[in-house]
């Protein structure tokens, strides 16, 4: 199932119609393909869980229509949409047993006796929980909970599953397990899903599409190689990951000046394909393409020292103030960075809009 928003939009608010405020969107234009992960993400209030909401059909837009395969689903009540929704807080019943937590979109839609049993019973198996069948969600850990919150939204085989920031209450140590679990299930069940977080870890080892969101609007969307390596703009930059991010003007083919408060204007060797000279241009830098302590002679090499260092366990980051060049963030191992280069061939640049 394809599932298709056409330009979109939603406020929060007294007025009708006004698709502005902290939470809303507006004119956004997705397009999830047939099995497809699309991975949503981007700061609080940015409108990624409202996104959700009228996917789901909990909220009714004010602009716009939603389509599965093509047909407009917009004034389709939730039941009728056949959507699996994993929240955020899982909305498990306490009251009822694991088993009964899996079956109970199946009882809803009529099912029932021997063949109920055997479905819950295999996607009980599916995600491990067969043993867990006759317990109560408040006897199981946080990762159990959520397994019996996706086997509940999968059992009904959904046109399409929608996951609300499903990890973001776990501890570290489960997030990364239950991200592999997660795309197992939806990969099992050829699922067309759309899975929204804050994190942009989540965002790009999951999805096969990532739309980064701001401001109730989706900035870019694209693979998760391209968001990271070449996002549209700045703020795609900052939201994808660590960057060092400097204002320059095309000089030449292969050159711009960069113009930073902090240092006087300098030369950066850099790919300008697509700019013309003259134009203004932001060029991002990501810390792991930082060289540290590289040798003489190569280009954009610069001598200064260390401002700050975090250490982050695999790896460890340095604000590095660079003679002539202000600041720049460097992730590097072994010794401290006494000077850094930057790879010509590992600059993005992007519009200064």
């Amino acid at each position: 199932m394809s599932l298709q928003l056409h330009d979109i939009g939603f406020g929060y608010g007294p007025t009708p119609g006004v698709t502005t405020g902290a939470g809303g969107v507006r004119n956004i234009n997705l397009q999830v393909a047939d099995s497809e992960l699309l991975a949503v993400m981007g700061p609080s209030g940015c409108g990624k869980s409202t996104l959700l909401k009228l996917c789901a059909g909990l909220l009714a837009p004010t602009q716009g229509r939603i389509t599965l395969d093509g047909k407009d689903i917009t004034q389709l009540p939730p039941h009728r949409r056949r959507m699996g929704v994993v929240f955020q807080g899982y909305a498990l019943f306490p009251h009822m047993t694991v088993a009964d937590n899996v079956g109970y979109g199946l009882r809803v839609r009529g099912d029932k006796g021997p063949a109920l049993d055997v479905k819950v019973n295999e996607m009980l198996a599916l995600v491990g929980l067969s043993a867990f069948a006759n317990q109560r969600p408040t006897q199981l850990s946080g990762g159990q909970q959520q397994r019996v919150a996706l086997a509940r939204a999968l059992c009904v085989k959904p046109r399409a599953l929608l996951l609300d920031e499903p990890l973001s209450a776990l501890d570290a140590s489960l997030r990364g397990p239950l991200r592999d679990e997660i795309k197992r299930l939806q990969r099992l069940a050829s699922a067309t899903a759309i899975f929204v977080t804050h994190d942009p870890a989540e965002a790009l080892e999951l999805a096969d599409k990532v739309a980064v969101m701001a401001g109730g609007q989706v900035l870019q969307c694209a693979a998760p190689q391209t968001v990271y390596e070449h996002p549209a703009n700045a703020e795609v930059a900052r939201l994808t990951g660590l960057c060092t991010v400097l204002r320059a003007q095309v000089q030449a083919s292969d050159c711009v000046r960069v113009h930073e408060a902090e240092a006087p204007p300098w030369s950066l060797a850099c790919k300008t394909k697509g700019f013309a000279v003259g134009d203004a241009v932001q060029v991002m830098v990501r810390p792991e393409h930082v060289l540290a302590n590289p040798p003489l002679g190569m280009p954009n090499r610069f001598d200064g020292q260390v401002l700050r260092t975090r250490y982050q366990g695999s790896r460890t980051v340095f604000d590095f103030a660079a003679q002539g060049a202000g600041l720049i963030t460097v992730d590097a191992t072994g010794p401290l960075p006494r000077s850094v280069a930057l790879d010509p061939g590992t600059l993005h640049l992007m519009p200064d809009n």
